[in-house]
């Protein structure tokens, strides 16, 4: 909840005259506890009920661990059953803004930032075997210039591309990497309907790519995969990255705009304590992020 918060305090300062809504996707459970909270934010809600899972993947994996995570991410095709929306910009919470993004919303379905390293763990093949395989030549950034990275992607509604989504992901022989990102680049793919965005909308681990310096310049998104996320880290441990330093400015401002709402609503004083304590990483403490 708290990162979600800070993703939208971004979006707020950078999109500010943008028409489009803020909306988080939450489980019924978990609005029970904070919906009025995103509400309090001018932040809209879409639920879904904890007790009608999408479906029970057919792969095998190798942990219930793995398992109980595919589930929530699989939860992510949920939003093409949105469909009071003409275009949605999906966002993960683990993003530093950097720039304005709403012109996202002038991309055609489905669009994303493929991979943008040659080891970067975005998919289970090689880009090599895909038919009519057409490199970039225009982004120097662009390794294999294939796969998406689902941090950012622009996408339409459509009640028949859920359903068609939701039908061929629950009959998986096999699980995709994350597991959405390679199944939805997959899926588009095929139908020549993938649109590989520039990747200055979802720059993750700058430090692997050769050419710094083009991406850098007009950068608009900088993605924390992985474990490299500032709350993961805690403030000492990740002072050394200019991006995450820029992670805990927006998160302070966060802290003090949840400071006056408590001061509006006494009764939420134990849970905005207790989403300030579940947002950082139980063995750090929470001194890491006074």
């Amino acid at each position: 909840v708290f990162p979600s918060l800070v993703l939208f305090e971004q979006l707020r300062s950078y999109n500010a005259s943008s028409n489009a809504d803020f909306v988080v996707l939450l489980p019924e459970l978990l609005y029970g506890q904070v919906g009025a909270m995103f509400h309090s934010f001018g932040i809209r809600t879409k639920i879904y009920s904890d007790a009608s899972p999408l479906f029970q993947p057919s792969y095998s994996v190798s942990s219930m661990t793995t398992m109980k995570r595919d589930l929530m991410l699989w939860q992510k095709l949920r939003v093409w059953n949105m469909t009071e929306y003409k275009k949605i910009v999906m966002l993960d919470n683990d993003l530093l803004l950097t720039g304005k993004i709403d012109e996202l919303f002038n991309e055609p379905e489905l669009s994303g930032v493929p991979q943008l390293y040659s080891n970067e763990k975005i998919m289970f093949w090689d880009p090599r075997d895909l038919e009519n395989f057409v490199p970039i030549v225009d982004d120097p950034s662009f390794i294999n210039n294939e796969g998406l990275n689902g941090g950012v992607v622009v996408l339409n509604p459509s009640v028949n591309t859920f359903n068609t989504l939701v039908l061929q992901a629950s009959q998986l022989g096999n699980r995709t990497c994350c597991p959405t990102q390679e199944f939805l680049f997959r899926h588009f793919r095929k139908q020549n309907a993938y649109h590989r965005l520039p990747s200055k909308f979802n720059v993750r681990k700058i430090q692997k790519i050769t050419n710094r310096h083009f991406i850098e310049k007009d950068m608009r998104v900088y993605h924390f995969v992985e474990k490299r996320k500032p709350l993961l880290l805690g403030r000492a441990a990740s002072q050394n990255d200019p991006m995450s330093r820029a992670w805990w400015v927006v998160a302070d401002a966060v802290d003090d705009l949840l400071d006056d709402y408590v001061l509006a609503y006494p009764d939420q004083f134990s849970l905005v304590i207790r989403m300030r304590e579940a947002a950082i990483s139980p063995q750090l403490g929470t001194q890491q992020r006074q």
